[in-house]
């Protein structure tokens, strides 16, 4: 290897990539992407970097600096030119490839585009299965390159994280080529349609290193922080009852009414409520679950309500409902005392406890949105960023353990219910 086969003098630096996308790779200055700083290798990648390019290690460090901490490959153009991983990462903007141009795809770019703080997010890219939707989802949001197939935009080097927002059924077959192609993954809920789709992508995005986080934007809206602020200091004494409930007129919703693309009220609306719940209890898994409800035609849930059992006299009641409106509140009951999430309690601006009402206003957004307080689904990229920004593999707030454990809940009320997917 010389300097003219790594061509040093166009290039101040590799992406953030893996085996995968060096694979994908030609040579070194088709991996070159200016905008990016540095660029951080897993084990592997750098294994297979110096194979396919036929040089011995002590070669490559001619050219590199290896952080062998962060594996951070550094070229050894001048002092000036070896900038801290640290400070780099910071300044960088996160790289942001969108799949699908959905109504929930709109919402997320809008939330993130609204942050005032400007340069730390950045959407290069959309791909839709329709070029032309793509294309104007490309021009109303400022975004540089519409593809009209998703393998378009898991190769784009330039993308370094996607959101997925599709329908459900394609959540899985996505995701897998998103972390398969080297990108880290924000994945719209549900996560996948079971269980064992989900823990197929956490293997492979351990296996990739690549970050991956279920989109359970709930946790991170400034409601939710102080919410279990005042759990962790037992406000309320010890927890007893948790009692959530979701139920919104759905009938002549598509995403929600077809088993094909993974519809039901369990994986619509379902969700928030297991999410509820599994936040207040940390984590833990129910001993039991009772379930009951009602099929459509097309066998997928139109109602659903259960109990759920805990350890140390804990129990939680939930329901979905796709016929009516609910009073849409979380109700924490402990022995000394209640805690209310108001409507919408699953994005919420407001919490009452018996002594205060803690209210959260939400920022305005660039352009009008379509799901209620949309403008909270900046808090969720933001957490990605910081999790980009540290090297870290998941959320601590959202963690991979939480999402499996959600899925779990799913399966086991669908499987009562007799909810099943071609996926199962």
């Amino acid at each position: 290897m010389n300097r003219g086969d790594i061509d040093l003098g166009s290039m101040s630096c590799f992406r953030i990539a893996n085996e995968s996308v060096i694979r994908n790779a030609k040579t070194f200055k088709e991996m070159n992407c200016t905008t990016h700083k540095y660029f951080v290798l897993c084990e592997s990648g750098l294994d297979f970097l110096l194979k396919r390019y036929h040089v011995e290690t002590e070669e490559l460090y001619k050219y590199v600096t290896l952080d062998p901490l962060t594996f951070s490959v550094y070229w050894n153009l001048s002092p000036s030119h070896s900038p801290s991983p640290d400070n780099t990462r910071t300044a960088m903007a996160t790289k942001w490839g969108v799949v699908s141009a959905g109504k929930i795809c709109h919402d997320f770019v809008t939330a993130v585009q609204s942050i005032p703080e400007g340069g730390q997010h950045e959407f290069v890219a959309i791909a839709a299965r329709s070029l032309a939707s793509a294309k104007d989802f490309a021009t109303t949001h400022n975004i540089p390159r519409a593809y009209g197939c998703y393998e378009e935009l898991a190769k784009d080097p330039d993308v370094e994280v996607v959101y997925i927002g599709t329908v459900a059924s394609h959540h899985f077959a996505v995701g897998k080529l998103m972390l398969e192609n080297g990108k880290h993954v924000l994945m719209e809920k549900p996560f996948t349609l079971n269980l064992k789709q989900t823990k197929i992508l956490i293997k492979i995005a351990r296996r990739e290193k690549c970050f991956l986080m279920e989109a359970v934007w709930t946790r991170f809206l400034p409601a939710y922080k102080l919410l279990m602020e005042l759990i962790e200091k037992d406000t309320i004494g010890d927890i007893v009852h948790v009692n959530v409930k979701f139920g919104i007129p759905l009938l002549s919703v598509e995403r929600v009414m077809t088993k094909a693309v993974g519809g039901g009220t369990i994986l619509d609306l379902g969700i928030y409520t297991i999410n509820a719940v599994t936040m207040v209890y940390k984590g833990e898994k129910p001993k039991k679950i009772a379930a009951v409800g009602h099929l459509n035609d097309d066998g997928v849930d139109i109602t659903m309500s259960s109990s759920l059992l805990y350890n140390n006299n804990r129990t939680a009641n939930i329901a979905s409902n796709a016929l009516a409106e609910f009073p849409n509140d979380l109700v924490i009951t402990g022995t000394e005392g209640q805690i209310r999430v108001p409507s919408p309690f699953w994005c919420p601006t407001t919490v009452i406890t018996d002594e205060k009402t803690y209210e959260f206003p939400l920022p305005e957004t660039i352009r009008p949105c379509n799901f209620t307080n949309s403008s909270g689904l900046r808090f969720e990229a933001m957490e990605v960023r910081e999790c980009l920004k540290k090297g870290a593999l998941e959320s601590e707030i959202m963690p991979l353990k939480d999402t499996e454990t959600m899925t779990a809940i799913s399966d086991e009320i669908r499987r009562q219910l007799g909810v099943v997917f071609d996926a199962d």
